[in-house]
């Protein structure tokens, strides 16, 4: 189940204990939601482009915006697991 919240500038989601995603670049969310609206959808797909990158839940879908235009950083999103190095998009 995901866990999101807003810290400072950049959203958080949580997938269980050992699993986050920190997400710095503009995002969407359809239709339209809150962050918090996340908590407690499962993820069901999760797909990606050079322009975006898609995560589907269960009753709505989280874009994150991959374009040159949309970073407020130099890491577009991170995705941490226990136990395993972090996977950086940038």
């Amino acid at each position: 189940m995901t866990v999101a919240e807003t810290v400072h500038d950049y959203v958080q989601l949580s997938f269980g204990p050992d699993t986050g995603l920190s997400i710095y670049n503009d995002f969407w969310i359809a239709p339209e939601a809150r962050p918090r609206d996340l908590v407690g959808q499962r993820v069901i797909a999760v797909d990606s482009t050079i322009n975006e990158a898609l995560i589907r839940f269960e009753g709505s879908s989280l874009t994150v915006d991959l374009r040159p235009s949309a970073f407020h950083g130099p890491e577009a999103m991170q995705l941490h697991r226990d136990g395993h190095d972090p996977i950086i998009w940038s």
